[in-house]
């Protein structure tokens, strides 16, 4: 009788791998509790809920994009519409600016003259950007800037 069913194993153990293959292995859907999020009137075409996906591209997760946008760190950049920029961001601490930045990223500015950055925690932050290369660089800056909120720049001495 034990031989005439170990053919089974081998169809049982893929009817197996199948089901477990196709079951959803994403997160719970979040439920939004309390009070919508102001939107502003340029953030009124932004979605509630969308998904994201981190790094990896391995997991999702619910992300509340009008609420995150809402609180965002908007960098002004008037004059630079449509510009790339190099742009480095510290935590300000009571000490004074952390070792190793934050962030380093290369954004284009809006033509609006804006770079908003949805997701920045609350907090101060220096701010440096780098519009060109070598002598012709034009470099900004803004020191313990407040996020979320509008960041204004000084110039800052030329790169050497």
């Amino acid at each position: 009788m034990a031989q005439q069913l170990r053919w089974w194993v081998i169809p049982g153990a893929l009817i197996v791998l199948l089901r477990v293959v196709t079951l959803d292995s994403g997160p719970a859907p979040v439920r939004a509790t309390g009070p919508a999020p102001r939107v502003t009137p340029e953030l009124r075409d932004l979605p509630d809920l969308v998904t994201a996906r981190d790094a990896s591209g391995s997991r999702t997760r619910p992300l509340a994009l009008s609420a995150t946008a809402a609180k965002a760190l908007v960098v002004d950049l008037q004059g630079h519409e449509g510009q790339r920029g190099q742009m480095t961001i510290w935590r300000h601490l009571d000490t004074g600016r952390e070792a190793t930045p934050w962030l380093t990223l290369r954004p284009k500015v809006r033509g609006d003259g804006t770079i908003p950055i949805a997701g920045l925690l609350p907090g101060c932050y220096d701010i440096e950007v780098v519009f060109g290369e070598g002598a012709a660089a034009e470099r900004l800056l803004a020191n313990a800037a407040e996020a979320p909120g509008v960041v204004e720049f000084v110039a800052a001495s030329p790169l050497r």
